[in-house]
């Protein structure tokens, strides 16, 4: 076991960019596994151990296995594997590139989805933040496939649902985003 000792320069990092580059944690000797590991222990002793090597997916001339041809057969392919399940399934449509992609991908190959859920802040904020307004790019989407969406909007009190989170979580989370998944979760529960 060691000692808890705080990671002053990976706090710098968390509380300017809401995260923690590569292994490094808040407490210093405490490191994350890299993506694609997991951790293997026995009493005191223990190995790190891959999933994958990335360096498996590409051949020699330098091209990933499988070789996709588009961009939609990729995410179908990818996410057709998580469709298995016996409930509806749902998506979280921020408006932004990367939802919209992965669900418009999955709607033109007939993977169904159910429903759609956004959460949003209130005009105000977002002019005062500074943050972009995706909630139009969000709207097309839900329009355009014909999927029930559900909308929430992000108030102040919502902040203090931080508590509970913090319980749930397994690593501190400056990121508001834990707010939009804890609510989403919430209203596709009932």
């Amino acid at each position: 076991l060691v000692e808890k000792e705080l990671n002053m320069s990976s706090l710098g990092n968390y509380f300017h960019y809401l995260w923690n580059f590569n292994e490094e944690t808040n407490f210093k000797k405490i490191k994350k596994l890299h993506p694609g590991n997991h951790l293997k222990f026995d009493k005191l002793n223990f190995k790190i151990n891959s999933w994958f090597k990335i360096s498996e997916l590409i051949e020699a001339d330098g091209e990933f296995i499988p070789n996709y041809s588009n961009f939609n057969e990729a995410i179908f392919d990818v996410t057709k594997r998580q469709f298995q399940g016996d409930v509806k399934i749902g998506a979280f449509a921020s408006g932004g590139l990367d939802s919209t992609g992965i669900i418009t991908a999955l709607n033109e190959n007939e993977l169904s989805i159910d429903s759609l859920y956004n959460v949003y802040y209130n005009k105000k904020e977002v002019e005062m933040e500074g943050f972009p307004d995706d909630r139009l790019y969000y709207e097309l989407l839900r329009d355009s496939t014909n999927i029930k969406g559900y909308d929430i909007q992000f108030e102040n009190t919502d902040l203090e649902l931080l508590s509970e989170i913090a319980g749930i979580n397994e690593e501190l989370d400056a990121d508001l985003s834990a707010i939009s998944t804890y609510k989403v979760c919430e209203l596709a529960r009932n």
